[in-house]
């Protein structure tokens, strides 16, 4: 047991709480919280999941994680290796200018070339319409009346196929309308508010069992669901991997637990729920869903 683990073993001793009771508190399984007093770090599913569990710990015994962390800071293992440093934003984005300039290049060489044959294809349509206009024979007056004839028909016709035209117009208006008042309709019934700080309103929802996709982007994490007070489903998410929970129909209250907030995505019922400060890497984070109606 090293400090870290002594220090919190005798912190929850002191305040007469068992490891049942901090796994309640936390959602944090009860071996992890086992590893950390016994200072087994490497049983973690990762070096960046020490400082996260830790903190819910200290944070669940109600005390300052900062202070905390100040004091055992030596003893804690590094966040971020190198191949976070290797995919980080800076990097991705120097690779993404590069790759920018390079098409620039490309469409610079193309440009005047695309600009020289249209130039091409309009002189040979202009002789084209010269040459008709000026070769073109006279035509008869017995075609004269043939045109005016054929013209008349062809204008009845025209008035025929606006007139049905218009009315398929009409047809397709109202679909559209329909379709569009259909689509608003779902779009209304999957609806997913920010109440307040990580919390959220879920309203207008089908009777059909809700469904919640789990993702992690580029990093592994720990996720943990909890519907109604009781867990539904824990465990560590490899890189870009995803895990699909089914949600009871009488959900009412649903808590979900994140290792690391700037690797974690979540969809409900085909929906992205939109994550409050997304990007900062290492930072666990409790969000509370409220289903209405």
């Amino acid at each position: 047991m090293n400090e870290i683990g002594q220090r919190l073993h005798d912190l929850r001793v002191e305040k007469g709480l068992s490891i049942d009771d901090i796994q309640a508190r936390t959602k944090i399984q009860k071996r992890y919280l086992i590893n950390i007093e016994q200072g087994e770090f490497d049983q973690l599913p990762g070096e960046f999941y020490v400082r996260a569990f830790v903190k819910q710990y200290i944070q669940a015994l109600g005390y300052d994680s900062k202070e905390f962390f100040e004091s055992v800071e030596k003893d804690l293992p590094k966040t971020k290796p190198d191949t976070y440093v290797e995919n980080s934003i800076d990097n991705k984005s120097d690779e993404v200018k590069r790759t920018t300039n390079n098409k620039k290049g490309i469409w610079k060489n193309y440009v005047p070339h695309i600009i020289i044959t249209l130039a091409i294809i309009i002189v040979l349509a202009l002789v084209v319409f010269i040459f008709s206009r000026v070769f073109a024979k006279p035509a008869s007056s017995n075609n004269s009346d043939n045109q005016v004839i054929m013209t008349s028909r062809s204008q009845s016709e025209s008035e025929s196929s606006q007139s049905q035209s218009s009315s398929s117009s009409e047809s397709q208006s109202s679909t559209s309308e329909s379709s569009l008042s259909s689509s608003s309709a779902i779009a209304s019934a999957n609806s997913i508010k920010l109440s307040g700080t990580n919390q959220y309103t879920v309203s207008k929802l089908t009777e059909a069992a809700h469904n919640l996709v789990l993702q992690s982007k580029g990093q592994p994490v720990w996720l943990g669901v909890t519907v109604n007070g009781s867990m539904v489903w824990q465990g560590t998410l490899a890189a870009n991997q995803s895990q699909v929970v089914s949600l009871p129909q009488n959900a009412t209250t649903m808590v979900i637990n994140s290792g690391n907030i700037g690797t974690t995505q979540l969809l409900l019922n085909n929906q992205e729920v939109p994550l409050e400060n997304a990007n900062q890497l290492g930072m666990t984070r409790q969000l509370t869903f409220n289903f209405e109606g």
